[in-house]
């Protein structure tokens, strides 16, 4: 029993000993400091102390290695691998290097000719052989062709090679029954006409059929293919054409659609610089009053394409010569047919002044 009670006190006391001597080591410490006395330690230096030791016997050693600094020579990069940085601007000089290889073989285009093309950043993002396996393959563009867009369009063709250009043009295709040669016309005259969507597309022919007239698929491959930019118009500047012609003009949609099977260059004047300024000339000048201009749009639509300066005044004044008309009334007749067709001055050479003034661009 006393045996358990002194094994019992022995344990607390070293118990005691462990918790309580680093308190009375750390408090002796204090006041020394305080004091201004040398330290005395009870316990043996202190793990950080020891650390420090240990650091400053082996120099730079491995406790030092992770000490931070400002110094950035303290560690200097590995030259021999390259940053991240330059792997990039290698690999971009690579892709930049196969494109122009491509074009050089494909198009025969100089090398001046294709960096200028590949300036934009995105193209090298593309197989460009496939790209240029499409146009010339499923689109019917020749080397010559592509080339010369190239060439004379590269802002405007590189953004179509950025575009998904099979919907667009398989569209057109099957709406309109284009060949492969006849959508290489298009897209020559045109090339803007890649970069829109297939739904933009749509809502035009559409608009064309619905509103215009064009409702025959022969009627809108005619228009298309003799104006290809004509798909290049928004719906806003297709209601305001259309709104002139019907409207202000007054031709119905049988005469209008007839005026855009004869001439298709129509619907691409300006209203307001070349078709406005015309009529004015014969309403004020020949003195054709509003129903007679649209009888004359409606039978010679070619008289909206005329210069008045270098064809109607001159022909005019040939009519004038030739038939010795003083009167504008008589000028104004000569510009007009009765229900039969007939013109008050049934002569040969009326007809072919008549036929010259249609003619004439």
């Amino acid at each position: 029993m006393n045996s358990n009670t002194s094994t019992r006190a022995s344990m607390t006391s070293l118990f005691l000993a462990f918790l309580f001597v680093p308190l009375i080591e750390s408090f002796l410490i204090r006041n020394s400091a305080m004091c201004g006395c040398k330290r005395h330690s009870f316990a043996g230096p202190t793990i950080y102390e020891r650390a420090e030791t240990f650091g400053k016997k082996r120099g730079k050693g491995r406790l030092n290695k992770f000490k931070p600094s400002d110094d950035k020579n303290d560690y200097p990069a590995d030259e021999s691998l390259p940053t991240p940085r330059a792997r990039n601007s290698e690999s971009e000089q690579v892709r930049r290097e196969q494109a122009m290889q491509t074009l050089k073989k494909e198009l025969s285009l100089t090398r001046s000719d294709a960096a200028f093309f590949l300036s934009h950043p995105f193209l090298l993002s593309l197989d460009m052989s496939s790209k240029v396996w499409y146009l010339r393959n499923e689109m019917g563009l020749s080397r010559s062709k592509l080339r010369s867009m190239i060439i004379q369009h590269p802002k405007l063709v590189a953004s179509v090679f950025l575009q998904d250009l099979q919907p667009t043009v398989e569209f057109l295709k099957s709406e309109l029954n284009l060949s492969a040669s006849e959508m290489s016309a298009v897209a020559v005259a045109n090339p803007r006409i890649l970069r829109y969507y297939r739904n933009d597309v749509r809502r035009k022919l559409a608009y064309l059929r619905l509103e215009v007239g064009l409702v025959d698929v022969a009627m809108l491959r005619k228009v298309i293919l003799s104006q290809p930019k004509i798909l290049g118009y928004g719906l806003d500047t297709f209601q305001s054409k259309v709104a002139f012609y019907k409207e202000e003009l007054g031709l119905d949609t049988e005469k209008f659609v007839k005026m855009l099977l004869v001439k298709p260059e129509i619907f691409c004047y300006s209203i307001d610089d070349n078709v406005k300024p015309t009529i004015a000339f014969f309403l004020d000048e020949v003195g054709l009053s509003p129903k007679q201009m649209t009888a004359l749009v409606a039978r010679s639509p070619q008289i909206l394409t005329c210069s008045i300066e270098t064809n109607v005044k001159p022909t005019i004044q040939k009519i004038k010569k030739l038939f010795h008309l003083k009167r504008r009334d008589d000028v104004k007749h000569s510009f007009l047919s009765d229900s039969q067709g007939n013109y008050p001055l049934p002569t040969s050479n009326m007809a072919k002044f008549r036929k010259e003034l249609g003619a004439k661009d």
